[in-house]
């Protein structure tokens, strides 16, 4: 009798034992799947319902890990997205422009703020060709260093270096970025923030007109996306 009622109670204590943490893993398990995955099921048996809950434990850290990859991927796509169409209605801005303003000293200035605001570079200029076919003259800005470029003069002589000399050469684009290796120097005093640069020839039937420059703030600012919409 008594080897039966001791029987009966490690019995009655081995289920409560039990059951308690089992109730536990149920109740992990349910706000896991209403997608409470920063909850920790913290049981502690040293047994299977242990490692059972381990194993749910680190499935939540995983999948909540892959949500926010997740996340960051269609925030990413989705701001390039919008990106790419603002650079779409800059170009048909532009068009537009060109369309219907004849003017140079209206037209020039007109384009540079528009490709400065719709692509977001905070200098944009524009060099003519001389009459003579030997300097590249800023004739119109966006920024206020620009502006200044222009009131003083500023040239590029043909014989000279630089993103914009070589891409009236060359008949290319010309891009030049601010990596953080070796230092690019840009020869512009009343532009020191720039860390990247892309110049981009202006061309009629293959004869050169003169160069668009664009200057960005940011050290690896033009890809190759952007020397295409450009």
């Amino acid at each position: 009798i008594y080897t039966v009622l001791v029987m009966g109670l490690l019995s009655i204590f081995a289920s409560g034992t039990l059951i308690g943490p089992i109730r536990k893993l149920q109740e992990g398990v349910e706000r896991f799947r209403r997608g409470e995955l920063d909850h920790r099921l913290e049981i502690e048996t040293g047994d299977e319902v242990e490692q059972l809950a381990q194993s749910f434990s680190q499935m939540a850290r995983d999948l909540k890990r892959f949500q926010s990859q997740l996340e960051e991927k269609v925030t990413e796509r989705t701001l390039d997205v919008e990106r790419r169409a603002a650079q779409l209605r800059a170009a048909a801005e532009v068009g537009r422009a060109v369309a219907t303003v004849r003017d140079l000293k209206q037209l020039l200035p007109q384009i540079t703020r528009l490709v400065s605001t719709w692509f977001n570079y905070y200098h944009v200029g524009i060099f003519l060709l001389d009459a003579d076919g030997k300097y590249l003259e800023m004739s119109a800005s966006n920024s206020q260093g620009g502006r200044q470029m222009v009131n003083r003069g500023f040239r590029f002589d043909l014989d000279s270096d630089g993103p914009v000399v070589r891409a009236a050469r060359e008949r290319s684009p010309q891009v030049a970025l601010d990596e953080g290796g070796e230092s690019v120097r840009f020869a512009y005093p009343e532009l020191p923030q720039t860390r990247s640069e892309i110049a981009l020839p202006l061309l009629a039937g293959g004869k050169l007109l003169g160069v668009m420059d664009v200057q960005s703030r940011q050290p690896s600012a033009f890809s190759e996306e952007d020397v295409a919409v450009l």
